[in-house]
């Protein structure tokens, strides 16, 4: 007998209910039909309140309401997914622009722009042209971007900026978005500086009045303020500003970096010496023990009292060398992240002072000392490069108009004698 196997009555139509509301449902997640919306003038009249300067009449915080006369709300919707479980694309895109109130720095409206992640506004902007175009391609490129720590401690950040387009770049800027040198906010999980409207733009360097097609600008910037620490990674941007065809330009790009270290080590320091006694006309400097010890004793001295160069080297020298002692000289430095050559260059164009003692061929034997403690980091310019013994470095700075930080970093102390 045989037996035939087939679908019950009525499976055929369970099966397609099944598939019809698979795809109901699919629909359902995928469709865009949460919506959202973003109030942006809170955001924009809170940055410019942040950089509101009384000084200047024409930008008070009194008046900033004149910038923003009727509210604006952007909105757009996004899919299920995206609400419920945060798949799927947001509602919004990378950046919104939005036209300016009745001011703007070049006698006509202006353009806001906002960045946005996900469903927030993480940073907003204000460039002053009626229209900007965010982030174009083949308009401009950033190469040869790097970091480094110069002699003076100060972190240098470097990059050129070419002009890649058809078009001249009028009034092109340069903006070090650097944590914690500016404003800062988080984009793209990348730290990310603000550009302040109005006041002293220290993180902002200006280009020729007009960047011809093809045409360079090297941008150098010092980072005054110092909050990671050395060999962490993190995230920076540079940004360049302008107009082309009166259209104003904002593009962005993100890097990453290494924080650079501040370390002296005993390997350095000799490999520091070989380079000396290579420029040396007597005797090559041999270490000497004694002369180890006393350099630690005065950079307990010295790190006690940072703020006068060389303090007490007469006390702890007839401490150390009670009657008839040694000859002895003294340098104290702070080396960066140099190579040994590259600061023996610094030393002999910059603090010749300094380079004198360690070339002196009366002095045979060195020793020193690496210890952490505060440290003057002068941004330049400034006319002072070396400081004489036994003086008020702060005040020296202040008299002759030098701007300086200070900040934990690493001593070098060498001591020199016969």
């Amino acid at each position: 007998m045989t037996s035939l196997v087939g679908p019950r009555p009525g499976s055929t139509k369970i099966t397609a209910s099944l598939a019809v509301t698979a795809v109901l449902l699919v629909v359902l997640l995928v469709a865009p039909i949460v919506t959202y919306s973003i109030p942006l003038n809170p955001v924009a009249f809170n940055l410019l309140q942040s950089h509101c300067i009384p000084s200047q009449p024409q930008v008070t915080c009194a008046n900033l309401s004149e910038f923003y006369p009727d509210p604006t709300t952007l909105t757009a919707r996004a899919s299920l997914s995206y609400a419920l479980l945060g798949v799927g694309g947001p509602p919004f895109p990378g950046y919104y622009t939005m036209a300016n109130g009745n001011y703007s720095t070049s006698g006509g409206r202006g353009t806001d722009v906002f960045f946005l992640k996900g469903t927030s506004v993480t940073g907003a902007e204000y460039l002053p042209y009626p229209s900007v175009e965010v982030d174009p391609s083949g308009v401009v490129a950033i190469r040869n971007v790097s970091l480094v720590r110069g002699p003076l401690g100060i972190v240098n950040f470097t990059a050129t900026v070419q002009n890649i387009g058809t078009q001249a770049i009028s009034g092109a800027q340069v903006v070090f978005g650097v944590p914690g040198n500016g404003d800062n906010f988080t984009y793209m999980g990348v730290n990310w500086i603000q550009l302040p409207t109005f006041g002293q733009l220290l993180n902002v360097v200006g280009c020729p009045d007009s960047v011809a097609p093809g045409a360079e600008c090297v941008a150098s910037f010092q980072a005054i303020s110092e909050t990671l620490s050395p060999g962490q990674t993190f995230g920076y941007t540079i940004q360049v500003t302008g107009a082309v065809g009166g259209v104003g330009l904002l593009y962005n790009q993100w890097f990453q970096g290494v924080w650079p270290t501040r370390e002296a080590t005993p390997s350095w320091v000799s490999n520091f010496i070989q380079q000396v006694n290579l420029d040396r006309t007597g005797p090559k400097l041999t270490e000497n023990s004694t002369l180890d010890a006393f350099a630690k004793e005065r950079f307990q001295t010295q790190v006690a009292n940072s703020s006068i160069s060389n303090y007490g080297f007469q006390q702890d020298y007839a401490k150390s060398f009670p009657g008839s002692g040694p000859q002895i000289g003294e340098d104290t430095l702070w080396t960066g992240t140099d190579t040994p050559l590259e600061y023996i260059t610094f030393l002999q164009q910059s603090a010749p002072g300094h380079w004198s003692v360690l070339t002196n061929p009366d002095f045979t034997q060195f020793g020193f000392y690496i210890g952490y403690g505060p440290s003057i980091f002068v941004s330049q310019p400034c006319s002072i490069t070396e400081f004489p013994g036994n003086v008020n470095m702060t005040a020296l700075l202040a008299s002759n108009g030098c701007q300086f930080h200070i900040e934990q970093a690493v001593w070098l102390v060498i001591e020199v004698g016969s």
